[in-house]
């Protein structure tokens, strides 16, 4: 790849971070129109047994680490995906994110979202997988695919797949 596809890829990158983070955005504000018992999950404590307090009025939510179903040489992109989406989300008043340092606690920890949920006294989890088919002699295709649960029920409120080949991840 030449340093201009590479810079192309990697802005590419972010503009892909600032939609799913726009998606995400969008999300919560529409789940926090449901009503207060929809919301509402009793008894959170999170892991150190402290309790996490966040505003009535801000909803919170923890990303956990991308899955990578690609090349084990590929986790950092993974990683990378993971970190500019809470950097995007933290960024937003009326929400709360847990810190990335947090949630890798929860990477493949078998917890399942309700009791991550309860350890962390979120909202909402956003999960997902990341998958870089590296094409020899091309730029290759990425397949990114974010899931919000709320964990109150553990229901899938948004779900999208974003599917692009590396150079024109713009169109994302």
């Amino acid at each position: 790849m030449t340093d201009i596809s590479i810079n192309m890829l990697l802005i590419g990158i972010v503009a892909l971070c600032l939609g799913i983070a726009w998606v995400v955005f969008k999300s919560l504000q529409w789940a926090a129109s449901a009503p207060e018992a929809e919301r509402k999950v009793e008894g959170v404590k999170p892991v150190e047994g402290k309790p996490i307090s966040f505003p009535e009025w801000k909803k919170s939510i923890v990303v956990l680490p991308f899955e990578n179903l690609g090349r084990p040489e590929d986790d950092y992109f993974a990683a990378g995906m993971t970190e500019e989406i809470i950097s995007r989300l933290a960024v937003v008043p009326e929400i709360g994110v847990i810190s990335r340092t947090t949630a890798v606690q929860y990477d493949r920890a078998g917890k399942t979202v309700p009791q991550i949920g309860k350890d962390l006294g979120v909202d909402y989890v956003l999960e997902g997988t990341v998958r870089w088919d590296h094409l020899h002699g091309g730029p290759g295709r990425i397949r990114i695919t974010p899931q919000l649960i709320r964990v109150a029920d553990d229901t899938h409120l948004w779900a999208q797949l974003y599917d692009r080949i590396a150079t024109d991840l713009f169109q994302i």
